[in-house]
Parts: structure tokens; C-alpha cells; sequence
């Protein structure tokens, strides 16, 4: 991983825990397996659920974070 990347992910992680947008442990694990991983298939495998499952919970992650797409 980049230190760019490494950056933004240990950026992300603090915002994260404050929890401002009132995500389920649910979607903030899946949040934090994205910033682990950067890719939805092995997310899903961390977590141990389907991609599907996985992507269920970012989409309601992002919904209350108001992030309608990755580029946010």
C-alpha cells in the first residue's frame, strides 16, 4: 500500500470512530474493511459475508454519510 493510501486510511479510521453519522457496528466494520482492503471481494472474505452482503452495508453506509459514490 502507498503511504498516500496508509494515510488517508488511518485518516479515515479516527473520523470513524467518532461515529458522526450514526453507522451500525455493522456498516462500520464494513467501512473498515474497505479501508483495509480496497476491494469489495476481500472486504466481504474479512468479514466472512457475501460480496453482495458487503456491499449491502457500504450502500447503507454511504446513504447516511451522504457519499453517493467511492469518489467521496
Amino acid at each position: 500500500m502507498t503511504d498516500r493510501r496508509q494515510g488517508a486510511a488511518s485518516e479515515w479510521r479516527a473520523v470513524a470512530k467518532q461515529n458522526p453519522w450514526k453507522l451500525s457496528p455493522t456498516e462500520a466494520e464494513a467501512l473498515e474493511a474497505l479501508t483495509q482492503t480496497f476491494c469489495v471481494k476481500t472486504g466481504a472474505r474479512v468479514m466472512g459475508v457475501s460480496g453482495k452482503t458487503f456491499e449491502a452495508h457500504l450502500g447503507r453506509a454511504r446513504r447516511k454519510m451522504e457519499a453517493y459514490n467511492s469518489l467521496h
